[in-house]
């Protein structure tokens, strides 16, 4: 997931190398940044460094709830299901949603 503070610069890198302006070892690019991006079927993709967020199963499915449904009932049905994410982690997906809601 692409933190929204550096969607702008993900957006720019991959214009970057797209446009060949971007180092790239093997199967991956390196930008200048410290971002790595590799490439699947023909989409790039980010996969790692600052404004990065990787996400577990568990706060992936938690964030598509939320997207879904919204905090209150998202949360609801974590409980229900007795979900092994810890409250840091929930807590952590909330604050990427809000972030993400807010722009």
């Amino acid at each position: 997931m692409i933190d929204p503070d550096a969607a702008k610069s993900v957006n720019k890198e991959l214009d970057d190398i797209i446009a060949g302006k971007v180092v790239k070892d093997g199967d991956t690019w390196i930008a200048k940044s410290g971002r790595t991006y590799g490439e699947h079927g023909g989409t790039l993709f980010p996969k790692e460094g600052p404004g990065i967020v990787n996400l577990s199963r568990g706060e992936h499915k938690y964030l598509t709830r939320l997207n879904s449904v919204g905090e209150e009932a998202a949360a609801f049905e974590l409980d229900r299901m007795n979900s092994d994410l810890t409250p840091e982690q929930r807590e952590r997906v909330k604050q990427m949603y809000r972030k993400c809601r807010s722009r």
